[in-house]
């Protein structure tokens, strides 16, 4: 098979949240949370290789990069609309899935955990 061909597994999901978050907190508890999921599984790449906060995007593990094992993400927080946007590649050797349905749906469960508990009062 041609590399060209070969693509990592990945997913996403959006999750709703109120417009009064900052970005800088959705980026903290984002890392905070890939970082957990790592202790438990070493499959998750904590290093954050891109945060801009100007364009409100933070990924890990080089989200652009194919040819990379392990789950990483690519988050964009809208704080406008009240949502973020993440995108999960989850490869193994020769890009096989490494289960980024069950990946994602932890690390949105986290992260909306952690968001909660930062909520500002209204």
């Amino acid at each position: 098979m041609r590399e060209a061909a070969m693509r990592a597994p990945r997913t996403d999901v959006t999750l709703e949240i109120a417009t009064n978050i900052a970005t800088e907190t959705v980026f903290t508890c984002a890392e905070r949370q890939v970082q957990a999921l790592a202790k438990d599984n070493d499959l998750w790449i904590s290093e954050v290789t891109r945060r801009d906060a100007t364009t409100a995007i933070l990924e890990t593990g080089h989200y652009e990069d194919d040819n990379v094992t392990g789950f990483r993400i690519r988050l964009y927080h809208r704080p406008a609309a009240g949502r973020i946007d993440v995108e999960l590649k989850g490869a193994g050797a020769y890009f096989t899935d490494l289960g980024v349905d069950a990946a994602i749906a932890d690390f949105r469960r986290d992260l909306a955990r952690c968001l909660d508990q930062e909520k500002e009062p209204a």
